[in-house]
């Protein structure tokens, strides 16, 4: 069975447009959780209305991003959970392929599908882990793309049209083995948003899982339309604590004093500590 947890933060819409999607092209064994992370412009009542075989969770407060989903796996009973962002529309029915796939290796720990603008253009959604010298190489590659450079376009669709194991598939929509989730107690709940599903998928390799990309299944994610643009100096702030705090975790001395020297020279360094 199939857990489809998401999690809503306002743009209520947008959630009602993705569970519609979801109903529209999937059949077989699954469930729908939707977290409702202290949305104030929401009416979560109002889903469980139109769609009352939908789970409902709703925090008095935003939680964070990775502490949402983690309350929505323990109320789940499928043996594969599907992370999805609420600014995401199904377009195929992949839950009994998506067994499958799990079913015929035992190594596999986690599906990234590939990821497509709402015109149909494709979206980058899988890298390298975070380090000093990735992340920079990862930022001039992903700012050619969306520029339109032909070079990186090209060499991005030959790459994004084969199946391939990788080391980092984004959270927006992430199918994983649900004791893989539990094994490794979920996500970090001290990011409360960003660079959780790098310490994430980290976490699933250090386990002995493989992360695949998987081009076949395909999802329409609409970029950044669940973040609004109001909390623009929020949303930078906790981008860098928790860059931060990741590379606090997981990088070595001089990696972190290359960050704190780069954010600071940069101006970039958050007012707040990283946490603890």
């Amino acid at each position: 069975m199939l857990s489809i947890i998401i999690v809503q933060y306002n743009n209520q819409f947008l959630t009602e447009q993705c569970i519609r999607s979801i109903k529209e092209h999937c059949s077989g064994e699954y469930e729908i959780i939707l977290v409702d992370n202290g949305s104030s412009n929401s009416n979560p009542e109002k889903i469980k209305s139109e769609f009352p075989e939908v789970k409902l969770i709703v925090n008095e407060k935003n939680e964070g991003f990775g502490k949402a989903n983690n309350l929505g796996s323990k109320i789940a009973n499928g043996d594969i959970l599907l992370l999805l962002n609420n600014d995401t529309i199904v377009t195929s029915d992949f839950v009994e392929k998506i067994s499958l796939i799990f079913s015929a290796d035992d190594k596999l720990g986690a599906i990234g599908p590939q990821l497509l603008n709402h015109d149909g253009t494709l979206q980058l959604s899988w890298s390298k882990l975070p380090s000093f010298v990735n992340e920079f190489i990862t930022k001039i590659e992903s700012d050619l793309f969306y520029k339109n450079n032909n070079f990186v376009k090209k060499n991005a669709g030959r790459k994004y049209q084969r199946q391939r194991y990788v080391d980092f598939i984004t959270a927006a929509a992430l199918f994983i083995r649900k004791n893989l989730y539990e094994q490794i107690n979920g996500f970090d709940e001290n990011f409360f948003m960003y660079f959780e599903d790098s310490d994430f998928c980290l976490r699933i390799k250090e386990a002995g899982k493989k992360i695949v990309y998987y081009p076949d299944i395909k999802i329409i994610h609409l970029r950044g339309a669940s973040s609004s643009k109001n909390i623009e100096s929020f949303i930078k702030r906790q981008y860098r604590l928790s860059q931060l705090y990741y590379y606090q975790k997981h990088k070595g001395g001089l990696e972190q004093l290359l960050l704190k020297l780069y954010l600071k020279l940069s101006k970039k360094y958050p007012v707040e500590k990283p946490h603890a």
